[in-house]
């Protein structure tokens, strides 16, 4: 009997809304290549869920595979029981990480052990791993993960069927900055917004989300309003999109900052689906992307910005716009996940 490729996709009440365009472009691009969605509808109350999943996964059988998007967001329980459930089965399973809650220290804690230790030995449960970049994958093998593994990169991001079109940024625009994202989110947006310190000198900033309610705006500051996933790369002018978190200009600092070191957030894969180049933090785990790929900068403080970009170069920015529009060509066709996942297929034999 021939094994069939599902991925999962998650399906919440309405009331929820936790779907992430992140998940469904995972699932977008997985089908295009022929896989099933294992639609799991999650009930309203957690009692029930046990019994939903049993009856989900009734479709399975021996030797199919399902790429996982983890966590489900649903929490440990769910995910355990999940897991659980498909291995009595026979399915083979692949662990696509979209977040290591461990490393969130602002996630709520568990009545039980939430260590990277703990989730490290749960991922064990996979027959394969695909985590963010070569720092998630190091600091999960130095907390006991066992199973093979390997790095996803950088999210891919859909913007429309066919070839997409890129804006024509100028090199006059390199000392614009742009940010998207929610703008209450962290101390460091603040003192932006509110009084773009000296050390930023004459870089202006353009912001993309819901407005906060602040008294004063700094005046190399612009806010415009939210747009939704799929037209907002068409809203950015130039410039350079700006993946940053934590408490200060001066590092990425606090829980949201350090985390930094860790993940791949979607917005680094926003702006160069747009073709536009990137600022992000040196010792973040993109740092690596940016850099082996030409489509940015890695600075150590934001206090350091104005003078990095005084020395690029016209020819360098453009440059930079170029090999942003490469990427984001491929972003926008799944390339990322689909040489992980197939990567993963090589080794567990799907």
């Amino acid at each position: 009997m021939n094994s069939t490729n599902y991925v999962l996709n998650v399906v919440f009440p309405e009331e929820f809304n936790a779907t992430s365009k992140a998940r469904q472009d995972v699932a977008r691009f997985l089908l295009r290549e022929g896989y099933i969605a294992f639609d799991l509808k999650i009930p309203k109350t957690k009692l029930s869920v046990i019994p939903v999943i049993k009856q989900a996964v009734k479709k399975f059988k021996r030797g199919d595979t399902l790429v996982f998007q983890y966590p489900t967001s649903m929490g440990f329980i769910v995910d355990t029981a999940l897991l659980g459930v498909l291995k009595t089965k026979g399915v083979k399973i692949i662990a696509l990480i979209h977040d290591i809650e461990s490393l969130r220290d602002t996630y709520p804690k568990y009545r039980f052990d939430k260590s990277v230790a703990f989730e490290a030995r749960f991922l064990n449960g996979f027959d394969y791993v695909i985590t963010s970049n070569v720092k998630m994958s190091q600091v999960l093998v130095a907390a006991g993960l066992k199973v093979a593994c390997s790095e996803l990169e950088i999210f891919d991001y859909y913007r429309r069927a066919g070839k997409i079109g890129f804006k024509q940024f100028s090199s006059a625009t390199k000392f614009r900055v742009n940010f998207a994202g929610n703008l209450k989110k962290s101390k460091f947006l603040k003192e932006i917004i509110v009084n773009h310190p000296k050390s930023l000198g004459e870089l202006t900033f353009q912001f993309f989300g819901i407005k906060p309610n602040y008294q004063s705006i700094a005046q190399n500051v612009v806010l415009e309003g939210p747009y939704p996933p799929s037209v907002l790369p068409e809203q950015f002018l130039g410039g350079f999109g700006l993946v940053w978190d934590g408490d200060d200009l001066a590092t990425c600092s606090g829980p949201l900052g350090n985390y930094l070191r860790y993940n791949n957030p979607h917005k680094l894969s926003l702006y160069l689906s747009a073709g536009l180049p990137v600022v992000v933090w040196s010792q973040s785990g993109m740092a690596t992307f940016v850099r082996t790929n030409g489509v940015g900068l890695c600075v150590d403080s934001l206090a350091n910005l104005e003078e990095t970009i005084k020395l690029l170069t016209n020819e360098e920015y453009l440059e930079m716009v170029n090999k942003a529009r490469a990427i984001g060509v491929r972003l926008n066709d799944g390339y990322y996940t689909k040489s992980s996942v197939n990567r993963a297929l090589r080794v567990i034999g799907g």
